[in-house]
């Protein structure tokens, strides 16, 4: 009897082990959980976005342009994106931020991007200044005969172009992340930018959600071999330019910045007759999304030209102004 309960002890305590855990297959999955957590988080803060503001569409020259416009201020603003940018990936905190009693904002998907598509670009060595003229004929369309740009990265470059194309027209500019030449150094830096692979999720993310992965990759590629012609060439983009630029320029640098070195801002600030340029110490390409809030975007489009002076060149007032309307919060 005796022997009948140990055995059936035995089985009982048997019975009851709970089985050896994956813990590394746990860990995968919780981590693919997170991913896919932070990606519908991205999504719902777009369609969030998207649903506050219409996005319309017009056709210029046969191509369908996605543009946005929101607020009823009498200084209207024009934002023009980055590489393979849209309206939401590269202005969303101008764009709900910025006072719409002061400022009537414009801001588009450039065509061969975002919903300006299909088809997706076909980049070529002059699509910068074929987006410069793309813009210039929005804001016709749109009967907007004077107005400002923010400009980041190829969008400010965009940006210089449609200054000194039309002079009469854009009232003041603020650019940064943008270059007016590729140097040897350059391409070095876009040769390590080319595979979107290595991008951190945080830069991937929202633009594989408007083209997916793949085609993410093909036109970052595309993106590379345009740049790769305009330096075989000389490298100049819109040096000449420069000169016919009179529209007050700030110029905005982050000191990390990993894509457009200090050299750059430092020619602009050098060519352009009209221009200041402010360093973010510890701003990289991005300094829009992660230092610059939207209020000092509006305030630095109200300062005149001497007011932009005495701020450039007072270094403790900056200071202050600046802790004041920034976010100091370094990605």
């Amino acid at each position: 009897m005796r022997e009948s309960y140990h055995n059936l002890f035995i089985r009982s305590k048997q019975s009851s082990e709970v089985p050896p855990v994956d813990f590394r297959g746990l860990l995968l999955k919780t981590y693919e959980n997170m991913n896919l957590l932070k990606i519908c988080r991205i999504v719902r803060r777009q369609m969030s976005s998207s649903s506050t503001y219409k996005e319309s569409t017009v056709n210029i020259d046969g191509h369908c342009v996605n543009y946005l416009k929101a607020g009823e201020g009498s200084h209207h603003l024009l934002c023009l994106p980055g590489a393979l940018g849209t309206i939401w990936s590269d202005f969303k905190p101008q764009i709900e931020g910025l006072d719409k009693t002061k400022f009537t904002i414009v801001a588009w998907d450039p065509i061969g991007y975002g919903k300006s598509r299909p088809p997706n670009r076909k980049f070529s060595p002059d699509f910068y200044h074929k987006d410069a003229r793309f813009s210039a004929k929005l804001m016709e369309v749109l009967k907007i005969e004077k107005y400002s740009t923010l400009g980041w990265s190829d969008g400010g470059i965009s940006a210089m172009i449609l200054a000194a194309a039309t002079p009469d027209r854009v009232n003041k500019s603020v650019i940064w992340g943008a270059n007016a030449y590729i140097t040897d150094a350059d391409m070095k830096l876009y040769e390590g930018i080319r595979d979107t692979a290595k991008w951190s999720e945080k830069m991937r993310t929202p633009l594989e959600l408007v083209y997916g992965a793949e085609g993410l990759r093909d036109m970052m590629q595309e993106w590379y071999e345009a740049l790769a012609q305009i330096h075989k060439k000389g490298g100049d983009i819109l040096i000449k330019d420069l000169q016919k630029i009179t529209a007050p320029t700030l110029i905005i640098h982050g000191n990390k910045d990993p894509v457009v070195p200090d050299e750059h801002p430092v020619f602009l600030n050098k060519n352009l007759k009209n221009s200041r340029l402010h360093r973010f110490p510890d701003g990289k390409h991005n300094v829009h999304l992660s230092f610059i809030r939207s209020k000092l975007s509006g305030k630095l489009l109200h300062l005149e030209e001497e007011e932009i002076s005495k701020i450039a060149t007072n270094k403790e007032e900056l200071a202050v102004w600046i802790a004041n309307l920034c976010e100091e919060s370094a990605n």
